[in-house]
């Protein structure tokens, strides 16, 4: 069991991974990080709090912020949360653009947050 894996992204593969995460206890503190205001937190919590029931220890944090994941995160995990089935292709290539910029950022962002 590694100490600490993060998750950015919240939306449902990305709840659905640390979920998973936590269930199989792959680490002691999963944190998922979201840019939208309320639902990493709401998720991470309720994930939390399914852990007596469904017989886990690992720790659930949802935030909107890098940081929970300071320290050492062992493994970060980005979670793009674009829906392609609808978008003409022009929009899909910006798109894509636009998630593997984030990506950047936040590569940038969780390395910067970790200790020397």
């Amino acid at each position: 069991m590694v100490n600490k894996i993060t998750v950015v992204g919240a939306g449902n593969v990305g709840a659905t991974t640390a979920q998973r995460i936590a269930e199989k206890e792959l680490a002691r503190t999963v944190v998922m990080v979201d840019v939208v205001e309320g639902i990493p937190q709401g998720k991470g919590l309720d994930q939390w709090q399914s852990a007596p029931i469904e017989g886990f220890d690992s720790r659930v944090i949802g935030t909107n912020g890098y940081d929970e994941t300071s320290g050492i995160s062992d493994v970060v995990l980005y979670i793009p949360g674009a829906r392609y089935h609808d978008i003409e292709r022009r929009e899909a290539l910006v798109l894509l653009a636009l998630a593997a910029a984030f990506a950047g950022l936040a590569g940038v962002t969780v390395v910067r947050r970790r200790p020397r």
